[in-house]
């Protein structure tokens, strides 16, 4: 073999080593390229979902938020609709107590009031009724409490029925009771008042409409 022989050869063995060589580094650097972006991808697609996620939780947090914000919106609602409750309740109690007292004002006259009538001929068992209630009145004076107004004796009597709503009959039952004198009606108070009509069973607050201790006072003065 010739001197030009071997080198050519040498050559064309460099040339085949080389090429291969360029070969194998391309196959090598291409299947690492082709790892690295699936690797990519995989990473791609797990930051996608955990962006997902993380849009989920905040959408969560943002549910529960308003969930706790509705809870306390409720809550105020409550709050508000119970002291709407109680002043309805307190607006009807006043309401009831004024229609009570404007009943009292324009009630038609009682049967109590129809024994003031002096126009009505008395009768014989007008007169046993009016005496079995006289009698009844007696027994309550003997626990009513005189405390306040005092006590009086017939000789010391004033004529009661100078007083407007104290008719002949409503004086005896005063009288029944032990009250004689203007100055005992004066000072009445509201106890006194309850225990004189429950004791001559007089229409509840006609005492106070028709003002007694007022006309009462006036004529202690003059």
């Amino acid at each position: 073999m010739s001197f030009t022989t071997a080198v050519l050869l040498s050559i064309l063995f460099l040339l085949v080593a080389a090429i291969l060589g360029g070969l194998i580094v391309y196959f090598w650097v291409s299947k690492g390229l082709q790892r690295s972006h699936g690797d990519h991808e995989k990473l791609a697609l797990q930051n996608s979902r955990l962006e997902r996620e993380l849009s989920d939780l905040r959408a969560n947090q943002a549910a529960m938020a308003n969930h706790e914000e509705n809870l306390r919106t409720i809550e105020e609602l409550e709050i508000k609709l119970h002291k709407t409750q109680e002043a309805c309740s307190k607006e009807k109690e006043k309401l009831e107590a004024e229609l009570s007292a404007l009943k009292t004002q324009i009630a038609p006259v009682s049967s109590h009031d129809a024994d003031d009538d002096d126009s009505r001929p008395a009768t014989g068992a007008t007169q046993d009724k009016r005496r079995q209630a006289l009698e009844k009145i007696k027994e309550k004076a003997k626990s009513f409490d005189y405390t306040n107004i005092g006590t009086a004796k017939q000789d010391e009597k004033d004529d009661l029925k100078i007083i407007s709503g104290i008719g002949p009959f409503i004086e005896e039952k005063l009288n029944a009771l032990g009250i004689f004198t203007f100055a005992q009606i004066s000072k009445f108070t509201a106890k006194d008042v309850e225990q004189v009509t429950d004791a001559i069973e007089f229409f509840p607050g006609r005492i106070e409409r028709d003002d007694w201790i007022k006309q009462a006072n006036e004529l202690v003065k003059k």
